[in-house]
């Protein structure tokens, strides 16, 4: 029972979540006016708007568009890590409200865009 207790003591900081989990934390948190730019697996039992058209043009998000928030892969095992500060320099007045920890070692950061 011991080796159990600190085994799950040491984990519980480390969890890793899912992509549906993400999902559901977004659902919890934004706002049901919120539009999130892009769409993905996370999106699927999602009751937000999404807004994909960026991956559609090649990009991997719409800072400047219509969307409220927006997601970036903040790091991938085989690619690497996104420099920190890096998306606050490119889209001033933009603000990290989350960071997702996914099983795999992927991260990714919800954004709030910058107001227009």
């Amino acid at each position: 029972i011991a080796y159990q207790l600190l085994f799950w003591l040491v984990w519980i900081p480390e969890r890793a979540t899912t992509l549906r989990d993400m999902g559901r934390t977004l659902d919890r948190s934004l706002p049901a006016t919120a539009v999130v730019s892009p769409g993905g697996t996370y999106a699927l039992e999602s009751a937000l708007r999404f807004d994909s058209r960026a991956v559609r043009e090649r990009r991997m998000f719409d800072a400047t568009g219509p969307a409220t928030h927006f997601v970036v892969l903040g790091s991938h095992p085989l690619i690497g890590a996104l420099p920190e500060g890096e998306i606050e320099r490119r889209w001033p007045g933009s603000e990290r409200v989350a960071t997702f920890a996914l099983t795999g070692d992927y991260v990714y950061h919800l954004y709030r865009a910058a107001p227009d």
